[in-house]
């Protein structure tokens, strides 16, 4: 909440987000324009998690990831994320 809210709900963002679900969209033909919506939330949310919650993530893993070493955080988002985003659709 707070500043995120502003910064999730700014024109700006709204202009990338766009962006993003039209490309989501050309790349995933078969996902209904519902779906890309859903795929971008489950993007978003990923992203604002590592941003937010490094402390946590190193601790809960004890100490086996480190959000600091933004080359391997950028690698394994990159490959969760693709795998994710034109996944076949449910059912």
């Amino acid at each position: 909440d707070g500043p995120w809210r502003s910064v999730c709900g700014s024109a700006e963002m709204e202009a990338t987000r766009s962006r993003f679900a039209g490309a989501i969209a050309r790349r995933c033909p078969e996902l209904s324009p519902k779906q890309v919506l859903w795929r971008l939330q489950f993007l978003m949310g990923s992203l604002v998690h590592v941003v937010l919650h490094g402390e946590l993530i190193s601790e809960v893993s004890q100490g086996a990831l480190d959000p600091g070493d933004l080359t391997a955080v950028r690698g394994e988002l990159i490959a969760f994320l693709t795998g994710g985003l034109c996944a076949p659709p449910p059912g």
